[in-house]
C-alpha cells in the first residue's frame, strides 16, 4: 500500500469569527489543485481511493478543479 500526503492549495485567508472549515480556495489554489491533480492522475493507479478533511479547501483541493467534489464523510471519489 502507498500512502501520498497532499496539503490543500492556497485558501482564503481566514476572518474573525468565520468557520474555518468554510475558507475556500483562491484562484491561485484551485490552479495549483488542478496541476496537482493532473500529475497524480499519471502517476497513480486506477481504482486510487481518496480520503480529505470536510474542510471546503480540502474538499475542492482532493476534487483538483476548485469543486467541494461532493465532500460526504470527509472523502472525494478520483
Amino acid at each position: 500500500m502507498d500512502l501520498i500526503l497532499w496539503r490543500h492549495g492556497e485558501a482564503e485567508e481566514s476572518v474573525d469569527g468565520d468557520d474555518d472549515l468554510q475558507r475556500p480556495l483562491t484562484p491561485r489554489g484551485q490552479r495549483q489543485a488542478k496541476r496537482m491533480a493532473e500529475w497524480l492522475d499519471r502517476q497513480l493507479p486506477d481504482g486510487l481511493r481518496v480520503l480529505a478533511s470536510p474542510a471546503v479547501r480540502a474538499q475542492q483541493t482532493a476534487g483538483g478543479a476548485g469543486d467541494p467534489g461532493g465532500g460526504g464523510g470527509g472523502q472525494a471519489g478520483a
